[in-house]
């Protein structure tokens, strides 16, 4: 049986999924290490409390869907006490960035930059290739990669809800992007115009916000 938790960590996500029958435990982010103020029946708790809660002291698999604090800022609180087998997010940014987040991080992904991204079986395996291809393809070797992400220039990116900050448009940056729409509105602006400058994007705020949080 699968069980899936919303965690109510205040501000931020975490869900928790774990399967009865064969023993796995998975979050997915895990909020901010501040739960913020609430109400006596509000019933707020960190995810590290709650895995605690549990009795859960490891988990097979921690995915952050992006490393801002309202949803990454709980593993200062979470690390020290729950093992992770396993870990993967879209993005890893420069380990300066990361402050306190980053030094609890390290260890976990150390050793697994190396295969992150490397998703080329979903269309390489035996039975899936053959819909595609007439010949099995070769697989890209970092260097290609490289040489092929190098000839994406002049990229268009759209968002329906603001850039919290720069992280983002660095990362766009790496795959080519020169132009960038979004509602703009964070408190954050200031540092998302200055990356944009950084890499001489042209970036134009719409005003339209359709993301709800």
């Amino acid at each position: 049986m699968l069980l899936v938790d919303f965690i109510n960590v205040g501000y931020g996500d975490a869900i928790l999924l774990r399967e009865t029958e064969t023993p796995f435990a998975m979050l997915v982010d895990c909020g901010d290490a501040r739960i913020g103020r609430s109400r006596p029946d509000g019933r707020r708790i960190t995810a590290a409390d709650y895995l605690r809660r549990e009795g859960i002291r490891e988990l097979d698999l921690l995915v952050l869907t992006h490393l801002h604090l309202d949803h990454a800022g709980g593993l200062t609180h979470l690390l020290p006490g729950v093992r992770v087998r396993e870990f993967w997010t879209n993005y890893l940014p420069p380990e300066e960035m990361w402050g306190q987040i980053g030094e609890q991080m390290k260890p976990v992904v150390d050793g697994m930059l190396d295969s992150m991204g490397e998703d080329y079986m979903d269309v390489l395996a035996d039975g899936a290739w053959e819909k595609i291809f007439k010949v099995k393809p070769a697989v890209f070797t970092a260097e290609e990669k490289r040489a092929w992400l190098d000839k994406n220039t002049d990229v268009a990116l759209g968002s329906d809800a603001f850039f919290p900050f720069g992280d983002n448009i660095e990362r766009a940056h790496k795959s080519g992007v020169k132009y960038v729409a979004e509602p703009g509105g964070s408190v954050r602006d200031d540092n998302v115009i200055e990356t944009c400058n950084k890499y001489g994007m042209v970036m134009s705020f719409t005003g339209i916000r359709l993301f709800h949080h």
